[in-house]
């Protein structure tokens, strides 16, 4: 859920926010909701943290988005079903100027390692490119491509598919 290892961090699934980790105090929480939930709805934000005096209060704090883009066999392009979350996206950077995405993108495990890194790559600036053409200064877009690393078994048709995808980490948002 937190692979960064974040002291606070949160997770975007379906339109809703879940606020994790930990906060020093419980004003502190209350800001980052009520911030959050300018940006996607008061509703759609679940508090989630827990109130620890010890921890730093300017830590960063990633958002990880659970809903990724997915990519057909060798494609590299994006296609229309993924568009509503990249256009999530596009809203979410023209209104943060302080955001930052970075954009994970995996392939399956078919094929060479460095065909499926140049695929991964291809994928993230696909992604990027439809930001940049939105008006998004491309400085606030990072491609971490991973190829095959951390592919689950591409034997299986339906695993393999969820390999070819596109993730999102914000940061920039939530301090």
């Amino acid at each position: 859920d937190n692979p960064a290892g974040a002291v606070r961090y949160a997770v975007c699934t379906g339109g809703q926010r879940y606020l994790r980790g930990k906060v020093p105090a419980e004003a502190v929480a209350t800001e980052i909701v009520t911030k959050a939930g300018m940006a996607v709805g008061p509703a759609n934000v679940h508090n989630e943290y827990q109130i620890d005096p010890t921890v730093p209060i300017d830590v960063a704090a990633p958002i990880y988005v659970e809903d990724v883009v997915l990519f057909g066999f060798n494609s590299v392009k994006v296609e229309e079903p993924f568009l509503p979350i990249l256009d999530l996206g596009t809203l979410l950077l023209s209104q943060n100027p302080n955001v930052r995405i970075t954009i994970v993108t995996r392939t399956d495990a078919v094929g060479s390692d460095a065909t499926n890194l140049e695929v991964s790559q291809q994928r993230g600036q696909a992604v990027a490119n439809y930001w940049i053409k939105k008006g998004i200064d491309q400085s606030r877009i990072t491609i971490d491509a991973r190829g095959e690393a951390d592919a689950k078994d591409s034997d299986d048709a339906k695993a393999a598919a969820l390999n070819r995808r596109a993730e999102f980490i914000i940061t920039g948002l939530l301090g």
